[in-house]
């Protein structure tokens, strides 16, 4: 038996969404799906289709079935991600957390010279037209198609900084929020990129080809620590760019534009912003 999940983690890109997944799995004592990003509803596979059964094939049959893809917050592809899961799961429940849009962005430039598909300068990266650094921190236009769809009831956003604040309730109202018993602050960090050696170019295509995601499960331990040195490096340059991106101020365009976008989403949603400080 097959089914469809009952909450997507929606978003955002570096903002903690693999330790919310992995505490949620700890917290809901099953395996929540066996990808965890399997991107479904980037593409127009409909129902029924042999997509969409392989993809219902990766929930449990008992527990809570739900997935954290963070593509679907992209601006780009929100709007048509709002209205396909709208469209094939209309009960489901979706979580989107946001972290401070200066930092995400950094984080992300980060994160693709860490696996080897940026080698620009940072200020030039996040100076060109329409780069996904900025595009995927202005909030208001990847949340706005899900609001429309599915509401502040079917929607839970938090801020990264509330959520790893084991003071702060943030983790209570996910677990409330999806009918889980309460259960004790994680503070566990997971997925950090900072001290990680980089991707090799043979590392970066079985990334992107989706192979490792699919084998890692599979293969013990051992096979894995003897191949991991022929696949992960120390790079010089890539140490240098996300050194670099560290203390280099945003230009002022770029600033701009991530006020604007954080003003816009302090009216689209009713969440207390000043722990971005500066940025309201």
């Amino acid at each position: 038996m097959s089914r469809d999940p009952e909450f997507i983690i929606v978003g955002t890109m570096k903002s903690g969404t693999t330790a919310l997944f992995r505490w949620l799995q700890q917290a809901s004592g099953s395996i929540l799906c066996r990808e965890k990003e399997p991107e479904f509803f980037l593409t127009g596979n409909g129902p029924g289709s042999r997509a969409h059964r392989r993809y219902r094939s990766l929930f449990p049959t008992d527990g809570l079935a739900g997935e954290a893809s963070v593509a679907y917050s992209d601006p780009q592809v929100a709007s048509e991600v709002a209205a396909r899961i709208a469209e094939m799961c209309p009960s489901v429940r979706l979580i989107c957390v946001l972290r401070e849009p200066e930092t995400r962005l950094r984080s992300h430039y980060r994160h693709e010279v860490h696996h080897g598909r940026e080698r620009r300068p940072f200020l030039q990266a996040v100076s060109e037209p329409d780069n996904p650094y900025v595009r995927r921190s202005l909030y208001d236009l990847a949340l706005a198609p899900f609001l429309e769809r599915f509401g502040t009831e079917a929607l839970l956003v938090v801020q990264m900084e509330h959520l790893v604040d084991g003071e702060h309730p943030a983790w209570s109202e996910v677990l409330a929020f999806l009918d889980l018993p309460p259960s004790p602050h994680p503070r566990v960090a997971v997925n950090v990129t900072a001290d990680k050696p980089d991707y090799t170019p043979l590392m970066r295509r079985l990334y992107d080809s989706r192979l490792l995601r699919r084998l890692e499960p599979v293969t013990p331990r051992a096979i894995r620590k003897l191949v991991r040195p022929l696949l992960l490096r120390r790079d010089p340059m890539a140490e240098r760019l996300r050194a670099e991106s560290r203390d280099q101020p945003l230009p002022g365009s770029v600033t701009a534009r991530l006020d604007a976008s954080v003003r816009n989403l302090s009216e689209l949603t009713s969440l207390d912003l000043a722990v971005w400080g500066r940025r309201l």
